[in-house]
């Protein structure tokens, strides 16, 4: 297989995304039979996470700056990389765009396949041409997929990047009845919603009828404002569920992932999601295998892994549609075990694709053109 060296600035225990991210794809490259050297900087910690026997770190710069580029050169000398694999900060500084045009700029030095996941950076034109992976900014992936362009925030997504190697609590035993399930999830604070009054809307349609479910939402009812939250909630009031509509208020990383593993169901189709944060909302339904209930538009951004009615309930944005799929999954517990269940093994699929698409670069004849 490949000889890959993979450079990324921090690895765990640091706090920075790139960190899990590079020691994640070390070992499952390192799995799949590529042999892997990470070069990274400098660190505070002393020690770094276990890594397969095919891993090596090496901390060769002294500090990231282009005054250090000559230290790599015995080891590309040496080692011959196939694979120039970068996985840069947010914000990366000039070293960063040296480092794909290093080979063809020095004759004698091998040249390597160079894959750069420049995957949030709008400037990474610099290495369009020389990077096989992810090399088109996330405007055209929103476009692509026909995701919104201008995202709300949405704290809960982002949180589910974040490296935390602390136990999980039992959120819904403190915070809620402890008859509380079953309940569908709704993230992301009422403002960030394409409709903000839709999930309340659609809490009214379902709950009635279904005495033993329950709703969270994100975020407070305050949200709407003090006038509209007295409006809606004299009709929750009114409907006879305003002890089984509950808001999270401000919530921590953990108690957010606890809650999407608890949920039922999973109900983003309403949410206003750019591909970054589609991504990681369905990487969540993934990992704990929660059913979700998405629009068309989320749905084509991982559609290998998605099958409508049996890994996930796809809905157009229309309210009489997303209404009758989310009871559609709600009333029929046969069908939620079966999306659970597949969840579970695409789960498996989805990694494994992944995993199939950058040995499928690693190995392609020939180093890029730089």
């Amino acid at each position: 297989m490949a000889r890959v060296l993979l450079v990324t600035p921090n690895l765990p225990p640091s706090p920075e995304p790139e960190s899990l991210l590079g020691w994640r794809l070390a070992n499952t490259l390192a799995e799949s039979q590529h042999e892997v050297k990470i070069l990274t900087g400098p660190h505070p910690y002393q020690d770094f996470p276990q890594f397969h026997n095919r891993v090596e770190v090496l901390q060769i710069f002294k500090r990231w700056s282009l005054l250090e580029m000559p230290r790599l050169f015995p080891l590309w000398l040496q080692w011959r990389p196939e694979v120039l694999h970068l996985l840069p900060p947010p914000r990366p500084s000039s070293l960063w765009y040296s480092l794909p045009m290093t080979p063809g700029a020095f004759p004698m030095l091998p040249r390597p396949k160079v894959i750069a996941s420049f995957w949030r950076l709008p400037e990474r034109g610099w290495v369009f041409q020389s990077a096989a992976l992810d090399a088109v900014t996330v405007a055209n992936e929103n476009q692509r997929h026909r995701l919104t362009s201008q995202p709300g925030r949405q704290p809960w997504v982002e949180t589910l990047r974040l490296f935390d190697g602390r136990r999980p609590f039992a959120f819904t035993e403190r915070l809620l009845p402890s008859d509380f399930n079953p309940y569908v999830f709704v993230p992301g604070p009422l403002t960030e919603h394409e409709d903000p009054e839709l999930p309340l809307r659609l809490a009214i349609q379902v709950l009635p009828t279904r005495p033993h479910w329950h709703f969270v939402i994100g975020g407070q009812m305050d949200d709407l404002g003090f006038k509209k939250a007295r409006e809606w909630w004299n009709q929750l009031g009114a409907h006879g569920i305003v002890d089984r509509l509950f808001f999270t208020g401000p919530v921590e990383v953990m108690q957010i992932t606890d809650l999407i593993k608890e949920a039922d169901v999973l109900l983003t189709a309403s949410l206003k999601l750019e591909s970054f944060q589609t991504s990681l909302a369905l990487q969540a339904g993934h990992t704990y295998a929660r059913p979700i209930v998405m629009n068309t538009a989320q749905a084509t951004y991982d559609s290998y892994t998605w099958d409508h009615e049996h890994s996930a309930c796809v809905c157009s944005r229309p309210f009489s549609e997303m209404t009758a799929q989310l009871e559609l999954v709600m009333d029929n517990q046969v069908m939620r075990q079966r999306l659970h269940e597949n969840l579970l093994r695409t789960s498996h699929e989805m990694t494994d694709h992944a995993v199939n698409v950058l040995s499928r670069l690693y190995l392609a004849t020939g180093p890029a053109s730089i």
